[in-house]
């Protein structure tokens, strides 16, 4: 059997960096301690692991304080803290038919309790929203702009600058789901008027599964309430949950294991540098766009335009199979991992002219040009075969 060759790297990046796997692994083997329960040298360490890894966070997106990044499990998670800790009844949100699921059915389960009101913003065939259109659906009671940065299904990115501008206009705060984004393309959270900025640790980061982050600025702190409440290792006398950022939002034991290979996985990204980064992947993208663009049977949704490719996402349309089957047939065939279908992108789907879903290629760093070759070939091959 073939190597395995992975391309969903969208869904959650693999291989990590060698620093990631020794990290959690050192952790596991030799230090194995809560954050902030305890005292003692190895406590200590962990604390100081969380507070580097912070400042980390805060300078990789352009925050101005370590105390706007709260801890969370994965990116829904954020979101859903985000949504369900800023929203009152009554409030007006505006969003994009872009959207992940993670915006979309957190914002629908409130809307179907008569909580809120919902405008959902068209997307283009690329997946982008423009600022104007966003302004158009303004109002008074607006409290909520919630934009993907980057699309999960077409790669396509918006223009957040050009969209908080218009958001800091009104008494709506913007939040944006970077999770395709953060750690590949360059980010500047304060310069932006971005609210809130969500992510998971486990796609571009290089972290673990069951990672993530809400970065929230002071304005939106002062409305941002706790879904959860429990233990946070400080005020332990008192039965109240006492409202300190990032404490407050950060309740129980942390996933300290998986944040030691969050830090290591950041670390390696800050490194590296971000163009760095970036340049690989759109080479990679590149080159794939060149190689599929000219077989018969295959529609890009991507476009081929370069602005489209820096995400390392690509995908397609093709009327020879279901998406599922088409990407089925290379793994079983080709031993390519990709991924098809909706990708809990729901709304999406009108505007690229997808029935069934599409099949998505995703690209990490540590994909080579051979590989890339190599899925033009097996797509050739399954495309001309029915």
């Amino acid at each position: 059997m073939s190597e395995r060759i992975y391309f969903d790297n969208a869904a959650t990046s693999w291989p990590k960096p060698d620093a990631v796997y020794d990290a959690i692994d050192r952790f596991q083997r030799e230090v194995g301690v809560g954050f902030g329960r305890s005292t003692g040298a190895k406590p200590d360490q962990i604390r100081q692991m969380v507070l580097t890894l912070r400042q980390k966070l805060k300078t990789l997106v352009g925050a101005s304080n370590s105390d706007e990044v709260i801890f969370t499990f994965n990116g829904t998670d954020s979101l859903n803290l985000a949504i369900h800790g800023h929203l009152r009844p009554g409030d007006h949100v505006i969003t994009t038919t872009a959207e992940h699921n993670s915006v979309l059915r957190p914002l629908r389960h409130l809307e179907d309790r008569n909580l809120i009101e919902v405008s959902r913003v068209t997307c283009d065939d690329h997946g982008r929203v423009s600022a104007a259109a966003i302004q158009a659906e303004l109002r008074p009671s607006t409290k909520l702009v919630a934009v993907i940065h980057t699309s999960n299904v077409t790669g396509a990115s918006n223009l957040i600058q050009e969209i908080g501008a218009v958001v800091k206009e009104s008494s709506a705060m913007l939040l944006v789901d970077a999770a395709q984004s953060v750690g590949q393309q360059h980010i500047d959270f304060t310069k932006w008027n971005v609210d809130m900025l969500a992510f998971p640790g486990h796609k571009s980061l290089f972290g673990p599964l069951g990672t993530g982050c809400l970065i929230v600025n002071e304005e939106a702190q002062k409305r941002l309430r706790p879904i959860r409440q429990g233990g946070t290792g400080a005020s332990s006398h008192s039965d109240e949950n006492q409202i300190i950022y990032p404490d407050a939002f950060e309740v129980g034991n942390h996933n300290v294991l998986g944040l030691v290979g969050l830090d290591a996985g950041v670390e390696f990204v800050l490194n590296a540098g971000i163009d760095s980064v970036a340049k690989k992947k759109g080479m990679l993208t590149e080159k794939f766009v060149s190689g599929i663009s000219k077989i018969n049977n295959i529609e890009l949704v991507s476009g081929t335009d370069l602005e489209n490719l820096e995400s390392g996402i690509v995908s397609f349309l093709t009327p020879v199979l279901a998406s599922s089957e088409f990407a089925s047939v290379l793994d079983h065939a080709f031993q390519i991992e990709c991924r098809a279908g909706h990708h809990c992108a729901a709304l999406i789907h009108p505007s690229i002219g997808s029935s069934d879903g599409c099949v998505r290629f995703s690209f990490g760093l540590f994909n080579t040009e051979s590989e890339i070759a190599l899925a033009i070939g097996a797509v050739q091959s399954v495309s001309s075969s029915f």
